[in-house]
């Protein structure tokens, strides 16, 4: 199952009793929050999980329908780690 920003909203909206203007910047200013910090170092949310900035090395792609084979640069990606109490939670 995935979930929209307009899901996530949504939720926020009906359990707090927020209105939409405000809960869409609790929600901005969360993932701003997020994705700026966890560029110097992990951001650590107790019992939730924790976002880090992994690198993935460059490698070697292959276009399939040429099967000629190009490089893939070296990225930054978010990747979000979830907490042992969150894996009990859901298995």
């Amino acid at each position: 199952m995935n979930f929209t920003k307009k899901d996530i909203l949504k939720n926020i909206t009906d359990s707090c009793s927020l209105n939409n203007k405000d809960g869409g910047r609790l929600l901005e200013s969360f993932l701003q929050l997020t994705s700026v910090n966890a560029k110097s170092m992990p951001v650590k949310i107790s019992g939730f999980g924790s976002f880090i900035y992994k690198t993935t090395p460059k490698r070697i792609g292959r276009n399939p329908r040429t099967n000629e084979p190009y490089e893939i640069k070296s990225f930054k990606r978010l990747v979000f780690r979830p907490s042992s109490r969150l894996k009990k939670l859901i298995n």
